[in-house]
């Protein structure tokens, strides 16, 4: 059914700092994977299939980004490093098997929320010298 949780996540991370957007995968039980597709809002990110590798689309995270992943392995994700405060935003993960079977197909969405420590520090430096 739907209520599969992983089908909706949020992400924080912090400026700069290395994003891990999960995907999760059912490759024990679908024989096969096709592809996997990952989207940024419309813009598609790259398709990653054993076979060709990574076809990376035209555009600025894609040229950052990149895959982590292991055959037979449940989860899947897109890093991307040292993230930047445009990279914020909706991001969708598409899986697809070799099996037809509507139940293998999955697309999850992840939101991607990129935080900044710099404010907070300086407000507990200041409490503390306020002591």
């Amino acid at each position: 059914g739907s209520g599969e949780p992983w089908l909706k996540s949020e992400k924080y991370v912090e400026l700069d700092e290395k994003a891990q957007l999960p995907c999760v995968l059912k490759s024990p039980q679908c024989e096969g994977l096709h592809s996997i597709k990952w989207y940024r809002g419309p813009t598609r990110i790259f398709i990653f299939s054993e076979a060709a590798g990574i076809i990376r689309g035209n555009n600025d995270i894609a040229a950052r980004a990149d895959i982590e992943y292991s055959a037979n392995s449940s989860k899947t994700h897109l890093i991307i490093p040292n993230v930047r405060l445009e990279d914020e935003g909706l991001y969708k993960c598409e899986a697809t098997y070799l099996a037809v079977n509507r139940e293998c197909n999955n697309v999850q969405h992840i939101i991607l929320n990129i935080t900044k420590m710099m404010f907070e520090n300086l407000f507990i430096g200041r409490s503390n010298r306020m002591l």
